[in-house]
């Protein structure tokens, strides 16, 4: 007697609304740090209304497009000569450009509208995802709180060093500090070597572009579980329009899965095979032989690769806490069972990917080639992949436990309660060089708008 096809998760209304709330959440708490934080700004500060210090770049990029470009391509903006040529196009840079040329919006109020747009469905697909591969609703929903406020444990580590200073060297902190005052130190410094990074979905949310990147790369991996080869390769063009590190992600694992595709039996996988093969081409050429041709751009490369960003393991436990260990109880007995689906085929092939894009620095040295922003590469997709084998690991670690199914629930709600202080507090830690500037600067950038061109 076969066993009743259990569906992915969410599946019904009565699921899907809970989920679409549960996105809403990190969302939200970020919108109100951010409205706190402007209610307690001093005097000499304006609001800025970005979320980090980086985000007005991309959307300067986007004016550009207009305004030394021809609405698709333009320049290099690091390159003044008028002659410049138009060779930059970038999809977040198009879709903000053209939004501020049909609407005349300022750029953080594009911004703001593109987060709380994209960052809810990010999340969502996020969920999806994941529910592809746990279907069993008790795992399932701890598994979904994880993937949108799981995080690593800095939180823990900081603790253990609060309370090791305080035992050690109790005259050490400064006067009138107590425990809770030398966490919170310990806990940023713990978060300052991987936070900025985003190891994690949803402390993406505070950044339009990489929702935008997450939600194209997390729509390729879904297509791909799902066999709709097309709409993956799709997906897979739009995010190497997009990002170059995401697109690398994507292209990699689109064109790997088609391959292992392609030889099975009866496989229909040649047309999206060549159409992926054909994207993945134009997509290293251009970043990697047109790009590279312009003495400007080669300066910028050469900064990303001298940018040290590597993933020390060290910070594996902060950064991805549990979710890094769990995975590894599902090995602990040989030989391993995975499910013999294709979906199980897709996922390990991104993780693999995902993987040794974040540890290029172990490993392109030895080929002679400079390390490429390894953390670059991390952001949500090594973390929502993590995440998934967690709960696989420790699915099968309780299979052999004989852990009751109640079990099994409970722990899996207590590891993701255990994860999520990280993302709330740097949900909760604005970025005062994005959120606000200083008088003087807002109204020195006011007298350069009256400017004529």
């Amino acid at each position: 007697m076969r066993r009743p096809r259990v569906r992915p998760f969410p599946a019904t209304i009565a699921e899907w609304l809970p989920v679409v709330l549960l996105a809403l959440g990190p969302v939200a708490w970020l919108q109100w740090t951010l409205a706190r934080e402007r209610a307690t700004l001093d005097d000499g500060w304006v609001w800025a209304g970005f979320t980090q210090a980086d985000q007005p770049f991309y959307h300067a990029q986007g004016r550009e497009l207009f305004e030394r470009g021809n609405g698709l391509f333009a320049a290099n903006p690091y390159d003044l000569r008028p002659d410049a040529p138009r060779t930059y196009t970038h999809l977040f840079a198009v879709v903000s450009g053209w939004t501020w040329r049909l609407t005349g919006a300022e750029p953080q109020h594009i911004d703001l509208a593109l987060r709380l747009i994209l960052a809810p469905v990010m999340l969502v697909l996020g969920i999806a995802l994941v529910g592809r591969f746990v279907r069993w609703r008790p795992l399932a929903w701890p598994m979904a709180v994880a993937v949108v406020w799981g995080g690593g444990l800095s939180w823990a580590v900081a603790l253990l060093a609060a309370v090791q200073v305080m035992l050690v060297a109790p005259e050490a902190p400064m006067e009138g500090w107590h425990l809770a005052d030398l966490w919170r130190s310990q806990w940023s410094d713990a978060l300052g070597g991987h936070g900025g990074w985003g190891t994690s979905l949803g402390r993406q949310v505070g950044s339009a572009p990489e929702c935008l990147y997450h939600i194209l790369a997390l729509a390729a991996v879904l297509a791909l579980t799902r066999a709709h080869w097309w709409r993956a390769v799709g997906a897979m063009a739009l995010v190497c329009w997009a990002h170059p590190f995401t697109g690398l992600i994507s292209g990699l694992t689109v064109t790997g899965v088609l391959a292992a595709e392609y030889v099975r039996p009866a496989s229909r996988a040649r047309g999206p095979l060549l159409a992926a093969t054909a994207v993945l081409g134009v997509f290293l050429w251009y970043n990697g032989v047109f790009l590279a041709r312009d003495p400007a751009h080669r300066e910028i490369a050469a900064t990303i690769r001298d940018f040290s960003s590597s993933l020390w393991w060290r910070w594996v436990l902060p950064a991805y806490g549990l979710w890094a260990v769990l995975p590894w109880l599902g090995l602990t007995r040989w030989p391993i069972r995975l499910p013999r689906r294709r979906s199980t085929r897709v996922l390990l092939l991104w993780t693999a990917v995902c993987l040794a894009l974040v540890l290029n620095d172990r490993w392109l040295p030895l080929l002679g080639v400079k390390p490429v922003s390894p953390l670059h590469f991390s952001r949500g997709h090594l973390a929502v992949a993590l995440t998934i084998w967690s709960a696989w690991g420790l699915a099968a670690f309780a299979r052999r436990r004989r852990w009751s199914p109640r079990r099994l629930a409970t722990v899996a709600w207590v590891l993701t309660l255990l994860s999520i202080p990280d993302t709330l507090r740097l949900l909760s830690r604005a970025d005062i060089l994005g959120t606000a500037m200083r008088r003087d600067e807002a109204a020195a950038i006011a007298l350069l708008r009256r400017v004529p061109e």
